[in-house]
């Protein structure tokens, strides 16, 4: 599943509980600080990308756990119901600094990612 998917798949989710919910845009845009517009594009997936903390507030405001949104909880997925992807999604969830490190992830080049990958992997020897 591309990125482009995941965001589109978020989207209907957050339309969809709004919806459920009777709340407008207007509604939701107080709740989560963001504009009308802003909320319209994650909706629709034209957002290139979607922070942790983002479907946080999203999920607070509309009253329902983060892996709804994420669609996590879907069993007709097997990619979402793989037990390592729910482990790193759960320590996404409670671990700020992990959700730092993934939204910085996003944003970078992929050399510069894997600089990153090949230093914390070196931390990780250092500490054995």
């Amino acid at each position: 599943m591309t990125k482009e998917q995941i965001n589109l798949r978020i989207g209907k989710q957050i339309k969809k509980y709004r919806k459920q919910k009777n709340m407008t845009l207007s509604d939701l845009s107080k709740l989560v600080n963001l504009s009308e517009s802003t909320i319209q594009r994650y909706e629709n997936g034209k957002i290139a990308s979607i922070s942790m903390n983002v479907i946080e507030n999203f999920a607070q405001a509309l009253n329902v756990p983060a892996t709804v949104l994420l669609n996590w909880e879907n069993e007709n997925e097997g990619y979402y119901t793989n037990a390592d992807v729910a482990k790193y999604a759960e320590e996404l969830r409670q671990n700020s600094d992990m959700r730092l490190l993934f939204d910085v992830a996003q944003d970078i080049s992929k050399e510069d990612l894997e600089l990153i990958v090949n230093i914390i992997k070196d931390l990780k020897k250092r500490s054995k």
